[in-house]
């Protein structure tokens, strides 16, 4: 497994075996931070042409709704375009964090 990219709230790395990105997010998430970190995952995504995604919020302990129309409306159209096939997400055990999903 390939480290792509480390911040306070989130880790990226790059299984080139099963040429999967896997996208690890950790502790409590702000719209500032999950658009910067969303950023980020797309120009991975486009530089290592990534079709696989697995999302990891097992970590996230609180809600993010006020990022949630921004992910659903611009990040994953914009992740499709750049060659995005399969994405699957592993959600958080907090019910916030889940419901944000």
């Amino acid at each position: 497994m390939e480290l792509l990219h480390e911040a306070g709230n989130i880790e990226i790395c790059h299984d080139t075996q099963t040429k999967i990105m896997y996208c690890r997010w950790i502790g409590p998430q702000t719209r500032e931070g999950i658009m910067s970190s969303g950023a980020t995952i797309l120009k991975l995504l486009k530089q290592n042409k990534i079709t696989k995604v697995l999302n990891d919020n097992t970590e996230v302990n609180s809600p993010w709704t006020d990022a949630a129309e921004w992910t659903s409306c611009e990040w994953f159209p914009n992740m499709k375009k750049a060659g995005l096939q399969h994405f699957a997400w592993i959600l958080s055990g907090n019910i916030f964090a889940e419901l944000s999903a």
